[in-house]
């Protein structure tokens, strides 16, 4: 059949459509085209004959040119495959509309379409447009999620959007089922129009907003929503309104969205301050009734329970400052400048570091200054929050800025908060301040937040650090504290630091705060102020001696306290509820007995005023150490407290017992599972916080602690991964082991499985992990396999994040078996898939792969480059664990590039954010680094006292840390001039099973010097530990220890006498270490070749190689080096060289050195002087 003469010539512009662009312009001849184009001639020569048949190009003086009939083809061409190509890349979301649809071509062709992997992404494309509308017609058949309505509402109420909504009667009955007061507040709304239909199979939202109109188009399988069409194409929007206006007009008026209680319990909230459900979530709304209704206790025991709303009003608290820009600025000012900005802020810092004080203080001056309506949240207080809808229908009738304040906001309890936050995001009349833990913030495993919100938390709430104490405002509360309690102020304690350094608490204002105390209110006959230690053990032992039933409600009371969980009188009488040898007369004088010292004043609103939660961390701490029944009785007490959701007769029991609020037997027989598995969530949160209660909890298969039935199956393996984590953060990998196997052995492995359970899923991988962490102590070979096992089964689920935390897992383990390609590999991979997951913090905890790749590299510069950048983004995100980690590896590549005064303060940045965060593992770590930065300065006391006041901790999870601190304490002997005690510390390492082959390097060194310096100095033998470390340092392939071990060989060839060889030794030595960066070896290895040289006799030489090492040493605080080196030039010089290395002694505030280098320079100069009659 004959190609109609037009079609052909279609056919020739789409074939040739690269030689009219070409053409488009400037006329070209033949050759020009062939070059450009890179075609041959003759194809050339086709081409421009079938353009010219077809009327698209044609002869001009200066070559061919592109016709005018050419140009109007060529973009009418260009245009239908942009066309062709958006309606094709639209094709998974058109094919979801109905076939009937007649969707005009300018919806795709000039709209947006967006493709949704998540549901959940139509509430983004709302959230979008919403905020600016005038008013919109809203047609959903499915509302699946449920934040669509609240976002209604909150645009609805404030009366700046009229909605017209229509959908199924099955969604008005999902809206009065789940959010009742909701519901009721948009029924008496005269801006929103509710009808019903069947008829609607697809979903449409139109926008006028100021007259600038937008459709967007929903498209569903099933009831999920596959992505919208987005457009404000006019052809498009009339459409669309027409659309809409057939369905409407047959649609049915909506009198009433079903069963929703009683209206007036929500619209009589001006009288009851809030609606019921949010009073019983633990919301408070700041005005005069709830001041005057609240009772203040005396200002001393305030301070120790820590202050409520009403005694922040009543002036007890004090203001606290922080640095900024070299200036002190109030920390409540300025958050309350911030929030008055419109900004959504965090408080993070450790428990009892003050956060929750200045959240009251800023809720206080909010209210007090009329700013608008406050709304606060105290943790531990009623029950766990989730009623979205009365939150947000009750911040919509707020007046003026509304502040809405939660304390310990990522938690379980409360991290809904951040849905509510979503829904106001474009709101300047709505601020939410949070605190938190820094340790839970951005802990991915810690923080139970929906992975949708993720990217906004990070994204929209600023991050403001809680400052430490500082002697200024030391002063002004020792100053407000005497005036409180009436005693003298020069009586009080100017410091608290000998408190501080000891205790295993964080919270240094809570430490200064319950140190005070005890001055007005001493514990006990003697009356003599208490430390924190000190005060729990008498309160424990007067529980003690009042008997087994007393001490079991002291360890219940103390536990929920710990756990943040209210203390009530409901819950400790659950304690005689469900243990025979307990009644409810014991419960009772129990409560006296804990009063004043742990509980405060009654429980009038359901919950007692209670002690700091540090107070009872350390309460069940002491209790771990002393009692051995301590897992038996904690895990008993907290089974009777948890039996209440199975036992309807308990809970009976329980209420005949109390005479106050039983609300919270309510709250479990209406929610039983709901209520158990909250309360569980926490208890096991405490032991994932405070490993070192780990004994408390036991293994799941032999504690007393059991889950009612009530408790999902979900909370029940919950509680193993975060059992199997507690005790390997404790050291306890054989109980880490035990729960991390069963769930492996348990649960359905994702890579085999066809349809993988998410749950499951990431609850398997993340044993997993788990284990890879356990083998890790013990078999590196089996670690790896776990954590290849445990990266599959990530990826199987999806789960990204956890696939990223196991590939730095792996480059830790490959490190360890020396594969440094397959390190990189995986820290590359994590690094990618950080950066595409655009999450800060965890790009910061992926660089930390990078950085250790580059340590054992001996690459110390790109260490600190990448560590830096790492602590850059940490910041950013509070990040606190990544930066930490990373501060601590910035501090190892300064000590050995000779930076040490930088060192010692990042190595007590690390430890001080280690403690901050309860690991005292890397705290340990960081002090024992510090150690070794010290005696390079010189400072032998100093480095003793670090490493004899490391924390105790159980051996197994301190191995390498003893080993350093081993090898450190040998040093300081051989340092000081005792080498047969520097023998038996490296001879400790070298006999033992657990040393590490660096460990033993070290060793293997200092027992090379060591010998050589004892009374019965061995060459031969000196030398054995030479070349065994050598051996060593080479298989580890660390530069740092061949340099050392290099060292060491040359001294050995130099005691020998074998001069060549030494000085051989020593230029390699000083060859790697100059290479590598390593500043320090270098100037030891520098200054052997001083020794080869003055053995030789040529003394010029040697001193030149001294002085070089004295300059060095002086320039980067390596003081033992410079006054080591300062006894080499005497020998040659005479005294005016100890009189230097006094001085320089001196400077370093090494008084004793420069006392001792004086008296030889004393003696020396008498001895040089000729004798006189």
């Amino acid at each position: 059949m004959d190609i109609p003469e037009d079609v052909a010539d279609i056919e020739v512009l789409t074939r040739r459509r690269d030689f009219l662009s070409c053409l488009d312009g400037e006329p070209a001849e033949k050759p020009t085209i062939v070059e450009n184009l890179d075609h041959s001639r003759s194809t050339v020569d086709r081409a421009i004959r079938a353009l010219e048949d077809a009327g698209f190009v044609e002869r001009t003086t200066g070559g061919y040119a592109t016709t005018l009939t050419g140009r109007l083809a060529m973009e009418r061409y260009d245009s239908f495959l942009a066309e062709s190509e958006a309606i094709l890349d639209a094709k998974p979301v058109i094919d979801a509309l109905p076939s009937t649809v007649e969707l005009p071509q300018g919806a795709v062709t000039d709209g947006a379409v967006e493709h949704f992997d998540d549901q959940y992404e139509l509430f983004e494309v709302l959230i979008e447009t919403l905020p600016v509308a005038d008013n919109c017609r809203v047609l959903l058949p499915h509302v699946s999620d449920s934040r669509h309505f609240r976002l209604l509402h909150s645009q609805v109420t404030d009366g700046e959007l009229d909605v017209t909504f229509c959908s199924c009667e099955q969604t008005y009955r999902q809206l009065a089922r789940e959010f009742p007061y909701l519901a009721a507040d948009l029924e008496e709304t005269a801006s929103f129009t509710p009808v019903r239909t069947q008829a609607l199979d697809f979903g449409l939202v139109l926008i006028d907003a100021g007259g600038d109109r937008t459709a967007v188009i929903v498209a569903y399988d099933d009831q999920s929503v596959v992505g919208v069409v987005r457009t404000d194409e006019p052809t498009v929007i009339e459409w669309a309104s027409d659309v809409a206006d057939r369905v409407l007009a047959d649609a049915t008026p909506v009198e009433t969205f079903g069963t929703a209680p009683d209206r007036g319990t929500f619209h009589e909230m001006d009288d009851q301050r809030l609606p019921a459900p949010l009073r019983s979530q633990g919301f408070e709304r700041l005005d005069e009734t709830f001041f005057e209704n609240r009772t203040t206790l005396d200002p001393v025991t305030a301070w120790r329970a820590g202050l409520s709303l009403s005694e922040v009003a009543a002036g007890y608290a004090i203001d606290r400052f922080r640095e900024s820009e070299g200036d002190r600025e109030s920390v409540v000012q300025s958050l309350l400048d911030a929030l008055d900005d419109g900004a959504d802020l965090a408080l993070l810092g450790p428990p009892g570091s003050g956060k929750s004080t200045v959240c009251k203080q800023v809720a206080y001056q909010w209210f007090d200054s009329q700013r608008g309506t406050v709304l606060y949240r105290e943790s531990g207080r009623g029950q766990s929050f989730d009623d979205v809808g009365s939150l947000e229908a009750t911040i919509g009738r707020g007046e003026g800025h509304t502040l809405i304040v939660v304390e310990d906001a990522v938690r379980a309890e409360a991290n809904v908060i951040f849905e509510v936050m979503q829904s106001f995001s474009g709101r300047t009349d709505v601020t939410f301040l949070l605190d938190a833990r820094e340790a839970e913030w951005n802990d991915a495993e810690e923080f139970p937040i929906d992975a949708r919100l993720e990217t906004f938390r990070q994204r929209h709430v600023n991050t403001v650090q809680m400052p430490s104490l500082d002697d200024a405002e030391r002063r002004a509360i020792l100053d407000r504290f005497a005036d409180i309690a009436d005693v003298e102020r020069d009586g009080l304690p100017a410091t608290f630091e000998d408190a501080a350094a000891t205790s295993s608490v964080t919270g240094t204002a809570f430490l200064f705060f319950h140190r005070l105390a005890r001055f007005a209110q001493p514990v006990g006959e003697d009356a003599t102020p208490t430390t924190l230690e000190e005060h729990v053990e008498r309160v424990r032992d007067r529980l003690v001696a009042a008997g087994e039933p007393t001490l079991d409600v002291g360890v219940l009371a103390n536990t929920l306290n710990a756990a943040g969980i209210g203390v009530t009188p409901v819950a400790l009488h659950a304690v005689a509820a469900g243990l025979e040898h307990v009644d409810h007369t014991t419960v009772r004088r129990a409560i006296d007995a804990l009063d004043g010292e742990v509980l405060f004043g009654d429980a009038d609103d359901g919950a007692f005023r209670t002690v700091h939660a540090a107070w009872s961390v350390e309460f069940l701490d002491q209790l771990a150490e002393t009692d051995e029944a301590a897992a038996d009785r904690f895990g008993r007490t907290v089974t009777a407290l948890l039996s209440l959701a199975d036992h309807g007769d308990r809970r009976e029991a329980v209420a005949s017992a109390v005479t106050g609020s039983t609300d919270l037997l309510g709250t479990i027989a209406a929610e039983p599972t709901g209520w158990a598995d909250d309360v569980a969530g926490q208890l096991f949160d405490l032991g994932e916080s405070y490993p070192r209660l780990a004994g408390l909890f036991d293994t799941t298969d032999r504690s007393t602690l059991t889950l009612p039935a009530a408790c999902r199956r979900e909370t029940a393996l919950r509680q193993r991964v975060v059992r199997g984590y507690m005790f390997n953060w404790a050291g306890q990998f054989d109980r880490a082991a035990e729960e991390f196997g069963w769930l492996i052995e348990t649960l359905p492995d994702p890579t085999t499985s066809h349809d993988p359970d998410a749950l499951s899923g990431r609850l398997y991988a993340r044993a997993k992990l788990g284990m890879t962490r356990v083998e890790n102590a013990s078999d590196v070979a089996a670690a790896k396999e776990r954590g290849e096992e445990a990266l599959a089964a990530h990826r199987a689920v999806e789960d990204d994040r956890g696939a990223v935390e196991t590939m730095i897992e792996l480059v830790t383990l490959e490190l360890h078996a020396g594969n440094l390609d397959a390190a990189q590999e995986y820290a590359d991979r994590a690094s990618a898939l950080a950066d595409q997951l655009d999450d800060d913090g965890l790009k910061a905890r992926a660089l930390k792969g990078a950085v250790m790749v580059a340590d054992t590299n001996d690459e110390y510069e790109r260490v600190a480059e990448l560590a830096e950048r790492g602590i850059d983004l940490a910041r950013d995100v509070a990040a606190i664990r990544a930066e930490r980690r990373l501060i601590h590896y910035l501090a190892l590549s300064n000590h050995r590039m000779g930076k040490l005064e930088r060192a010692v303060e990042y190595n007590q940045r690390s430890a001080h954010l280690s403690r901050r965060l309860g690991d005292w593992h890397m705290a340990c770590a960081s002090q024992v680094a510090q150690a070794m930065c010290v005696l390079d300065q010189g400072q032998f006391d100093r480095a003793r006292q670090l490493l004899d006041s490391l924390k105790d901790a159980p051996a197994e999870s301190f191995v390498a840390i003893e080993a350093a601190a081993t090898a450190i304490r040998g040093l300081i002997e051989l340092y000081t001039d005792r080498p047969e005690q520097a023998i038996a510390q490296f001879r400790s390492l070298v006999d033992g099973d657990d040393a590490t082959a660096r460990a033993l390097t070290f060793a293997h060194v200092g027992l090379t010097d060591a010998v050589l310096d004892s009374n019965d100095p061995d060459p031969d033998r000196a030398a054995q530990h030479a070349e065994t470390a050598l051996d060593l340092a080479e298989q580890a392939g660390t530069s740092r220890f061949v340099s050392r071990a290099e060292r060491a060989r040359g001294r050995a060839a130099l005691v020998a006498g074998d001069l060549d060889a030494a000085e051989r030794r020593y230029r390699h030595a000083k060859s790697i270490a100059t290479d590598n960066s390593l500043r320090l070896r270098a100037l030891e290895a520098e200054r052997g070749l001083g020794h080869v040289a003055r053995e030789r006799g040529t003394h010029d030489q040697a001193r030149e190689h001294y002085e070089s090492v004295l300059d060095g040493a002086r320039e980067t605080g390596a003081i033992r080096i410079a006054l080591d080196v300062v006894a080499d030039l005497a020998e040659i010089d005479g005294s005016e060289w100890y009189a230097l290395g006094a001085d320089i002694a001196a400077e370093a505030d090494l008084d004793d050195r420069a006392d001792e280098l004086r008296e030889r320079a004393d003696a020396r100069e008498h001895e040089q002087r000729p004798e006189t009659d």
